[in-house]
């Protein structure tokens, strides 16, 4: 595949739901980290043109 690469910015949106945050109204550790998983998923898929996952974190 001879796409150049795309230097485009990846801009994801997420809304925090009462379900989301703890009994101090802070957002989950772990759904901060999945969210960062997927924006990271999508710049590297965008970048390179190709699917990747997290084996682990």
């Amino acid at each position: 595949m001879n796409e150049a690469y795309s230097t485009d910015p990846v801009i994801q949106l997420n809304e925090v739901f009462p379900g989301d945050t703890n009994a101090l109204d802070t957002l989950f550790g772990g759904r901060l980290m999945s969210i960062m998983d997927t924006t990271a998923g999508m710049a590297a898929s965008k970048f390179a043109h190709r699917n990747f996952v997290t084996i682990s974190v």
